[in-house]
């Protein structure tokens, strides 16, 4: 049982989104099209559903106590954690945020031979208009916030080998 509180002037409680299993996905594979569909073809198979509320802590002062090995993420602080939103476009992402991505990453991790980002988006809710369409080819247009748990995408990458 952890010692970590469950309430503090910081935490939040909050209900977050899961996705939904349905017997559906025992013969097809969720999706998601992130474009304009055809009349009648579905944009994507699945949904979501919101658990009971939970707490949301801050571990803003405990940073030390987190670890790749026992939680399978870390706080660092970066070089560019000082740059203000505006001087985010996508050059500086490419530029500068990969070289210290993989600075850290180097530092943290043993044996790292390749450092590969194969998928980044900027985001903010305060820069996007919900009704604005998306171009996907524009890596520097903002996005809105990811509003439902997820996990990384971690598929079988030896074909990077």
């Amino acid at each position: 049982m952890s010692s970590t509180p469950t309430s503090g002037p910081n935490h939040e409680t909050a209900k977050l989104n899961y996705f939904k299993w349905t017997s559906l996905f025992l013969t097809e594979k969720p999706y998601q099209i992130l474009m304009d569909t055809p009349d009648g073809c579905p944009s994507s198979n699945f949904e979501f559903e919101a658990a009971p509320a939970q707490t949301i802590q801050d571990l803003r002062g405990r940073e030390s106590e987190y670890s790749l090995d026992k939680n399978g993420f870390a706080v660092r602080r970066h070089l560019l954690d000082r740059l203000r939103m505006e001087d985010w476009t996508r050059e500086t992402v490419e530029r500068l945020y990969f070289q210290e991505v993989d600075r850290i990453l180097r530092e943290e991790v043993e044996d790292v031979v390749e450092c590969v980002i194969f998928d980044w988006r900027l985001r903010s809710s305060d820069s996007v208009d919900s009704g604005e369409a998306l171009d996907l080819s524009d890596l520097a247009q903002y996005m809105r916030p990811i509003e439902t748990v997820h996990i990384g995408e971690f598929h079988d990458l030896s074909c990077l080998d």
